[in-house]
């Protein structure tokens, strides 16, 4: 629970040397000797890197099978999802490469090492823009190792909108989407300095940095640059927008939110013009 809330308190791996990414189990060695920065279930932040590694490692060892592995036998594939972390040659052959936009400070923020995100990103390995390197491609690391369509996100989605359920396939009982969509905590992250509404793995309904729409208890999550997906239970709606230009702006930036708000209706953010 502490891990999928952002709860944990393990946001750092101050006994990791940098491109530990690449070893699974050197980093899996750091996380192990980590201080959290406060008692688990006492704070709360978003945990960027680590939580990647964490969740992966608790399904590892109750599954035996890789987070890669157990997310295509899972998810994916009974879903017929584009979606995969970890990719094959012929994946990588496939995907589009992000680009970077002089708007975006997050990189700038990320390799500082004196701000809460630098420390975080301290094990990241030192190839510049490694979201484009083929090697964080075959990771198989949720933090930053998820690829897949729009299409793809939103039938995993749209699961969640249907109390666990899409298209005949049953992958979570409605019990445990209820758990899912529990509201655990908000208030401002010292990770991506804009508010939050965090649950188990999901991030809720933010009207002035991720809108959902009209309804407070939507929940989603953001992505690199400005990718963003979420859903409604009360409507049976999912939407997902997954760009590869960098966002600007504040919260998923002014592309996202439009969209999102074109999709889903209520409210744009106050800043959106």
């Amino acid at each position: 629970r502490h891990v999928l809330s952002h709860t944990d308190g393990v946001i750092y791996c101050d006994h990791a040397e940098p491109g530990s990414w690449f070893d699974w189990e050197a980093h899996i060695r750091a996380l192990e000797l980590q201080e959290p920065a406060w008692e688990p279930g006492k704070g709360g932040a978003y945990n960027s890197i680590n939580i990647g590694f964490l969740l992966g490692e608790i399904v590892r060892r109750v599954t035996g099978q890789t987070i890669g592995s157990f997310l295509r036998a899972e998810i994916s594939e009974p879903l017929g999802a584009d979606y995969h972390i970890g990719l094959t040659p012929e994946e990588i052959a496939r995907v589009s490469d992000m680009h970077k936009n002089p708007k975006n400070g997050f990189f700038s923020i990320a390799t500082d090492p004196t701000t809460p995100l630098g420390r975080a990103f301290k094990s990241a390995p030192p190839i510049g823009y490694f979201q484009n390197c083929r090697e964080i491609r075959e990771l198989e690391v949720p933090s930053f190792g998820g690829h897949g369509t729009a299409r793809a996100v939103a039938k995993i989605y749209a699961a969640l909108a249907g109390d666990g359920a899409v298209d005949g396939v049953r992958l979570l009982s409605p019990a445990a989407v209820d758990r899912a969509a529990q509201l655990v905590w908000e208030g401002d992250c010292i990770m991506t300095q804009r508010r939050l509404r965090m649950g188990y793995g999901f991030m809720h309904n933010e009207p002035e940095t991720a809108p959902m729409g009209p309804n407070p208890a939507a929940f989603g999550h953001t992505g690199t640059g400005g990718a963003f997906a979420w859903c409604d239970r009360a409507r049976n709606l999912a939407f997902a927008y997954c760009p590869n230009f960098q966002r600007e702006g504040p919260g998923i930036g002014p592309r996202g939110a439009a969209v999102s708000v074109a999709a889903g209706g209520g409210a744009p953010p106050s800043w959106l013009t």
